[in-house]
């Protein structure tokens, strides 16, 4: 949820009507029921405005209210991405109701490291139990002051609350105007809660993730934007941010109204200055409701997101097992996913389930019965060099993809095919080279924990043998990256420490797994394209990309400043044959190859309807071996080689000028069969062409004639003489 806006709220000030307090807020905020609500609803109300100037989500995703005279926006749950964050806001309100809830937190990070902070909204909750009041606010920012101002607000009725609302929400909207705008492709946002302590240890609500981490920013300037409270709570609201535009105090006093959250008066429109820029297009993508569950028939929980999937799931180390690879079902979502892709499945040759699937026609589409309806690819494994203590005697193996390893500390170099470990990382990767490698599973026995593993630089390509070398990369390397491994398995954290890389993209990938003995893994990286394997057509090269399961969360970024990186890889994305599916590589790289092969056989083609075109009357050649012929027509041949001795003996001198011809016509359609000669069909094995010998055949015929001719005349000669010389004997014998 990245990006920005500087622009006042929307302006369909046509349709917008004054609404009392009581149809967003409870009008009795001093009992204690209503006063948690209240807070639930302020905190909701006032993620929806931050979220609509600093995530600039499609403006269908707000509606706007009328509150006090203020155009506030809220979330719009008819559209499905507002109902999905209205959804996870709900969690919230039983982290209030029961005093979980210390701190709720909107924070911007520069991807790939949720780490790298760069702005934060933070909502501080103080809760009164027992007319004791009581706060912890040791996390996030803060100062003693701050807390100490919250500690003595003091609650004073229903219309102070009224006017503190209004001035919070002027002061909210001022700050939000003078921050400097950001570049979707560079950050993105997320939601971030903290806990009191007499929240239980296992308490996780619905839709957040446990983690270690809360956030942490080196910026000191913080901004008071206010406070608020009710008769049981009361709210403080603070804003810390690296992108303060220069020459902004928002702490010190705002004397002037801010006229663009005032309602204008009836029938007056207002334009928008200036478009906001959407992170996640609508369009031509909604909710879809999913299965999410393990196993090919499963039908269990679900999920939403913008297609659901179905995919393979191997815990593995290297070459190592720690599980039995699983079928995954669930949901996908993020900016790295295309927005028109279509209902399709890949299937490998023979095999009795799909590997992979993606749809969203229709809710629950990835049910057994559904999958088999669909589009199906047949995708044809790559043969690739084997070398490495995994390859046992094998020098070739198949897989789904071919790949090359590099320790460059201990210089052990390992080749290999391997198959997709994790829903959509690998497929992402096709083509690069990346290090550290992005899976446990990419780097063979290259490695043998996290620490070592950020010396490999692990390469995967999608041709035959296309690691016979090292794949090398051409292309500018402009992002600096951080390198980083962590590894969970078998109850024990292992991790690297932090270095620095330098690639065409920065990426990073989570992957939480309640399958198998790898619980967890987490790298940061640096990549570079060869440019050799397509982009697949249900991804876009940057941003990031969601797939959760019931048992498996995984979270695949891949980042870049340079535009021309960007530009190469969408003139590689794959456009889909949904008429006729040609057989294709794993890592979607056959196609264009096939595409390629299609045209020189078309060409090939086209060259044998010339040449039968021009072939002389008098003079019946062999037939060209073709693609699709396998043997040559022995008699047939033999006939014709009859017929051109005898053409020959009769018109020889004609066949000397057809002979010195020949050669030259041959020549200028070498380049030609040349070209032909590379083609080659996935599905069947190659042969060696036949060669073309008709040339070498007609000369060797000519000397034999030539031979035979002078042979002849020596013979005539010589019979010749004899009798010459013998009536001269007689003639003189009988005189």
């Amino acid at each position: 949820m990245a990006g920005s806006t500087s622009q006042p709220m929307l302006e369909k000030s046509k349709s917008l009507k004054l609404k009392p307090w009581e149809h967003t807020f409870p009008k009795e905020i001093d009992e204690k029921k209503n006063s948690k609500e209240f807070v639930y609803r302020f905190l909701a109300l006032s993620a929806a405005m931050i979220l609509d100037k600093r995530s600039s989500l499609h403006e269908s995703t707000f509606k706007q209210r009328v509150i006090e005279s203020i155009r506030v926006p809220t979330f719009d749950d008819t559209n499905p991405h507002g109902k999905r964050l209205k959804k996870k806001l709900e969690a919230l309100r039983h982290t209030i109701e029961n005093e979980y809830l210390q701190e709720f937190a909107i924070v911007i990070y520069r991807m790939p490291d949720e780490e790298d902070v760069v702005e934060v909204f933070s909502f501080k909750i103080a809760y009164n139990s027992d007319n004791i009041t009581s706060v912890s606010l040791d996390s996030g920012i803060g100062t003693q002051e701050t807390r100490n101002r919250l500690l003595e607000f003091q609650f004073k009725g229903l219309e102070q609350t009224k006017t503190n609302f209004t001035a919070m929400m002027k002061r909210l909207h001022k700050m939000l105007k003078n921050l400097n705008d950001l570049n979707n492709e560079e950050f993105d946002s997320s939601f971030r809660i903290a806990f009191t302590e007499k929240t239980p240890n296992d308490y996780v609500p619905e839709g957040f993730m446990e983690s270690d981490k809360f956030y942490s920013i080196s910026d000191p300037n913080i901004a008071t934007i206010g406070m608020i409270g009710a008769g049981f709570q009361r709210v403080q609201l603070l804003m810390c941010s690296m992108l303060l535009k220069r020459g902004i105090d928002f702490n010190s006093t705002m004397t002037s109204l801010d006229e663009s959250m005032m309602v204008p008066k009836p029938k007056q429109s207002i334009e928008r200055a200036k478009q906001k820029k959407k992170i996640e297009e609508i369009d031509s993508t909604s909710a879809v409701k999913c299965f999410d569950c393990v196993g090919i028939d499963c039908m269990g929980s679900f999920c939403e997101g913008d297609y659901c999937m179905v995919s393979q799931y191997a815990p593995r180390w290297g070459s190592v097992r720690w599980g039995e690879p699983e079928i995954v079902k669930g949901c996908v979502s993020g900016k790295m996913i295309s927005k028109d892709i279509r209902d399709h499945c890949e299937w490998a040759e023979d095999a009795e389930e799909p590997f992979t699937c993606f749809c969203n026609g229709k809710d629950l589409c990835n049910s057994p019965k559904m999958i088999r309806r669909f589009e199906k690819e047949n995708v044809e494994l790559v043969r690739c060099v084997c070398k490495g203590s995994h390859c046992r005697n094998d020098k070739t193996c198949l897989g789904e993809f071919c790949t090359y390893n590099i320790n460059h500390r201990t210089k052990e170099v390992e080749q290999g095919c391997s198959n997709a470990s994790v829903p959509l990382v690998e497929r992402r990767a096709i083509g690069s080279c990346m290090a550290p490698p992005i899976t446990g599973a990419m780097h063979h026995n290259v490695a043998k924990d996290a620490a070592s593993l950020l010396a490999v630089e692990a390469c995967v390509c999608g041709t035959d043998y296309c690691n016979s070398e090292k794949p090398a990369p051409s292309v500018p390397e402009k992002e600096k990256c951080a390198a980083y491994v962590e590894v969970n398995s078998m109850g024990t954290k292992t991790q690297s420490k932090n270095i620095t890389c330098k690639g065409e993209y920065c990426f990073k990938t989570t992957v939480k797994s309640k399958i198998g003995a790898l619980a967890g893994y987490t790298t940061y990286g640096c990549a570079s394209f060869t440019g050799e394997d397509e982009l697949p057509e249900e991804l876009d090269p940057t941003g990031c990309a969601y797939f959760k399961s019931e048992k498996l969360e995984v979270k695949t970024c891949y980042m870049t400043k340079d535009k021309q990186a960007i530009g190469r890889a969408l003139a590689l994305k794959q456009v889909p044959e949904s008429s006729a599916p040609a057989a294709r590589k794993p890592g979607k790289g056959g196609r264009r190859k096939q595409q390629r092969e299609d045209e020189m056989d078309d060409e090939e083609d086209d060259v044998e309807e010339e040449e039968e075109e021009e072939e002389p009357v008098k003079e019946k050649k062999p037939p060209k071996k073709t693609k699709n012929s396998g043997k040559e027509d022995k008699p047939e041949k033999s006939r014709e080689s009859k017929e051109e001795r005898k053409s020959q003996e009769v018109e020889e001198e004609d066949d000397e000028d057809e002979d010195e011809e020949e050669p030259k016509s041959k020549e200028e359609k070498a380049p030609i069969r040349a070209t032909t000669v590379k083609s080659f069909i996935f599905e069947k094995p190659t042969q060696p062409p036949i060669p073309d010998d008709r040339n070498t055949t007609m000369i060797t015929v000519f000397v034999l004639l030539i031979l035979c001719i002078l042979g002849s005349g020596i013979v005539i000669k010589f019979e010749l003489h004899k009798k010459l010389k013998r009536s001269s004997y007689d003639t003189v014998a009988g005189g």
